[in-house]
């Protein structure tokens, strides 16, 4: 007879997805085990601000809004946060390196109803995202807040400021001490 008979099936092949080639014109790798896209027609929020940057602007737990103001001719920095109850905390650094935090400070309910009611003013999610670099000599604005329930993130620079953030933006530069 024939060796047809003496041998035996050979065993199923176990199938499983072992990765995937994007349908994308210009993809030329192969994308190992994506994780599915999602499926909104929205723009995907911002990554919250991570504490293993130093550079990168957070928001202390308990933090209603903290905002950068950086740039200028002599580069400096100088960072203000608000926090829910109405302590504010202070720092700055410029060329000669950090100061010390400032003495910390407290609004008053008013005070704290107006930013809030400023804050609640800017529409993040049709804030651009900052276009190119710092303009020479101009000063930048880093903000992250959480007025509500998810965390904000934005920057604008001087000349280009929004009129919806400008208001916030004057608020929090009038409780910086100079």
């Amino acid at each position: 007879m024939s060796d047809q008979h003496d041998k035996q099936p050979p065993a199923p092949i176990e199938r499983r997805v072992l990765g995937k080639i994007p349908d994308e014109p210009r993809d030329s790798e192969l994308s190992v085990n994506p994780q599915p896209s999602p499926a909104s027609h929205r723009r995907p929020a911002p990554p919250p601000p991570s504490a293993d940057d130093p550079e990168q602007l957070t928001l202390p737990r308990g933090a209603l809004v903290a905002m950068r103001k950086s740039g200028g001719l002599s580069f400096s920095s100088r960072e203000i946060v608000v926090f829910r109850d109405g302590r504010v905390a202070y720092r700055r650094s410029g060329a000669a390196g950090h100061a010390p935090a400032g003495e910390p400070t407290r609004l008053t309910a008013a005070q704290l109803d107006d930013l809030l009611a400023a804050l609640r003013a800017v529409d993040f999610a049709r804030l651009a995202p900052a276009a190119g670099g710092q303009p020479p000599d101009r000063f930048a604005y880093e903000i992250v807040a959480r007025p509500r329930r998810r965390i904000k993130v934005a920057e604008v620079f001087d000349g280009s400021i929004p009129e919806t953030v400008a208001p916030l933006i004057r608020q929090l530069r009038a409780l910086m001490p100079e």
